[in-house]
């Protein structure tokens, strides 16, 4: 696995995951590495930027707000709603059980 296998956008100087398309590529590398029964451990969290954030939704027992967001990675309040957006699929399919136990 390459990060062309990703479609990785090019970080260029000054450009960081703040930007939703980094972290759609996240989103992406945790989906496969989850389908295919790969752990992403410490050390592959430092080569992949973003996907600690995906975890991050993942696990989160309360509700994702773009205020969490911010508390939890310092992000801007534009970046927060942008992640937001990225993250709400993935914390709906890793809370689906839950969320479906409550309705």
């Amino acid at each position: 696995m390459t990060r062309r296998d990703f479609n990785h956008p090019t970080v260029s100087q000054g450009r960081s995951l703040q930007y939703s398309e980094g972290l759609q590529w996240a989103v992406s590398v945790v989906e496969w590495a989850d389908d295919n029964g790969i752990a992403l451990d410490c050390d592959a969290l430092s080569l992949f930027p973003g996907v600690e954030v995906v975890r991050w939704a993942q696990s989160l027992r309360g509700p994702l707000t773009a205020d969490g967001i911010r508390a939890r990675f310092d992000v801007r309040r534009a970046t927060a709603y942008r992640w937001m957006k990225v993250l709400q699929p993935v914390y709906a399919a890793a809370h689906a059980p839950r969320l479906a136990a409550v309705s």
